[in-house]
């Protein structure tokens, strides 16, 4: 029998009376991601963080994305990235899909003690798979041991790298071999790609 997870409700958009079938679109296209028993949690942090109760904090939406990403199977976790920019207080979370188009990127402002908050709440949860490289204040969600590393060769990805990606056609990216090759060509560090 499936879980909850395999039919999530999503509230309508602000001043609409329908959900958004995007968002039910696009969490059918990943729900397979997550083994049967994590979906309906899968589900419930996707809802949260791509339509968040008013009110919730950053850090709460960061934290249901990296729960989310915990939750994905071995194999998919590398879809979701989550980019602390330097000096500005942004973090960019992003699922890269193998379908047609990406999931849109969430920006984040968080000062850096919620930043640092999030993930040492993050590595005493549960799963160590989180990692953060304070030397750049970037942070990659893949990692294994949940202790500091330093990250992989590489820059770190930019918001116009994330909106070169995210303009690039469905047919341009098919060709390009998917996310993790093209950030790879552009010199992108894609340990969290």
């Amino acid at each position: 029998m499936r879980g909850i997870g395999a039919i999530i409700h999503f509230r309508p958009p602000t001043g609409s009376s329908a959900p958004s079938p995007d968002v039910s679109e696009r969490w059918n296209s990943i729900r397979d991601w997550f083994s049967l028993p994590v979906q309906d949690e899968a589900a419930q942090c996707f809802r949260a963080f791509y339509q968040p109760d008013e009110g919730m904090s950053p850090p709460d939406r960061l934290k249901h994305f990296l729960r989310l990403k915990a939750l994905a199977s071995p194999g998919r976790q590398d879809n979701f990235t989550a980019e602390r920019i330097l000096g500005t207080g942004e973090t960019i979370c992003m699922i890269a899909s193998d379908k047609n188009s990406d999931f849109p990127s969430v920006t984040l402002h968080l000062s850096d003690q919620e930043w640092h908050s999030t993930q040492h709440q993050k590595e005493a949860v549960d799963s160590p798979r989180s990692s953060v490289s304070d030397d750049n204040q970037t942070a990659t969600v893949t990692g294994t041991g949940g202790s500091v590393e330093a990250r992989p060769k590489g820059s770190p990805i930019t918001r116009s790298q994330i909106q070169a990606w995210q303009e690039l056609s469905p047919e341009a990216k098919r060709e390009t071999g998917g996310w993790k090759v093209w950030a790879q060509s552009q010199g992108i560090n894609i340990g969290s790609a």
